[in-house]
């Protein structure tokens, strides 16, 4: 927790890192589709975090939804 005022306290963002199989969990998408908006550069890029592992900061993922448009034809919040 940081403190941000007199009595005041708020959860620092977590450093979690998300398999990819949390991730696509998360926001119900496929591998594919995972790897689809990583070429076009529409979607994070994960960190290598062994020979053949990677992993997504949960904070990229939770900002990456959060611009996403919320239904057909509305702006992102």
């Amino acid at each position: 927790m940081t403190r941000t005022g007199p009595g005041r306290y708020v959860r620092a963002m977590s450093n979690l890192l998300l398999t990819r199989r949390e991730v696509e969990a998360r926001l119900s998408i496929t591998k594919t589709t995972i790897y689809r908006l990583m070429r076009c550069g529409a979607f994070p890029e994960p960190i290598q975090v062994g020979p053949r592992a990677v992993r997504w900061p949960q904070a990229e993922i939770e900002q990456w939804l959060a611009s996403r448009p919320r239904s057909k034809g509305e702006p992102p919040v």
